[in-house]
């Protein structure tokens, strides 16, 4: 399958409906460490070019980064403010990294290149049984280049759900996102663990939603996971 490309202007989208959210987690608020670069591009630039990568929850047109365009577009109107979305259902770690390769090298905004990666991933490459330290070469990899261009890297981690806490062994995926994000300019944004709290703290949740209420659960899913991610960008940010 070719990756679904997904470009679009964020003065030219439509905003979705603004989603009542549970609050997140505080790890979801605000980077551990300071992110020089992306607060530098929040400052002074006026201009904030990200590219988001991942598979079906990411790519979905009603997906969590449709909210957060709308969100961070919401927040900073002064912005001049660019999204790109690139990947594909069923996309691993290794394809993503070839995705990241090119949108680097060719496919950057004009007039400069991105300020901040964003990369969902781990999802898959769990449920597929990959090596844990295949998967940590290649988040290494991706964030030597990210980092070699100027730009911020926020990993996103596996979302939550019922059965795939029944079924696979997460702990090993996050523990090498947890230690690729310690790298400079890097960051976790823990979307398992904010997932895992709306469950338990506000029902949010697809999975156990009545019949023929779990899309609208997993709207509210998705608006949310873009407000707070929108929220945890911000927060690396001039105050």
């Amino acid at each position: 399958m070719k990756p679904l490309i997904l470009a679009f202007l964020l003065g030219l989208a439509a905003t979705p409906a603004v989603a009542v959210c549970p609050p997140a987690p505080a790890a979801a608020r605000a980077p551990d460490a300071a992110q020089p670069r992306l607060s530098a591009a929040l400052r002074a630039s006026g201009r904030l070019s990200v590219l988001v990568l991942g598979s079906a929850s990411t790519v979905a047109p009603d997906g969590y980064a449709a909210a957060l365009g709308a969100s961070l577009r919401a927040a900073r109107p002064d912005l001049r403010l660019r999204l790109v979305v690139q990947g594909a259902r069923g996309q691993d770690a290794a394809t993503a990294l070839a995705v990241l390769r090119k949108s680097m090298l060719s496919k950057a905004p004009a007039g400069g290149g991105y300020n901040a990666v964003l990369w969902q991933v781990g999802t898959v490459d769990a449920i597929r049984g990959a090596r844990p330290d295949d998967l940590a070469d290649t988040l290494e990899a991706g964030a030597d280049l990210v980092r070699a261009h100027g730009a911020a890297l926020v990993l996103i981690d596996p979302q939550f759900s019922r059965f795939l806490r029944a079924n696979i062994d997460l702990e090993p995926y996050e523990t090498v996102l947890r230690a690729v994000a310690l790298a400079p300019d890097a960051m976790l944004f823990p979307r398992y663990a904010t997932m895992e709290a709306w469950v338990e703290s506000d029902g949010l949740d697809p999975e156990r939603a009545p019949p023929g209420a779990a899309p609208a659960v997993a709207a509210r899913l998705a608006a949310c996971l873009g407000q707070a991610l929108a929220r945890f960008l911000l927060a690396a940010g001039p105050h």
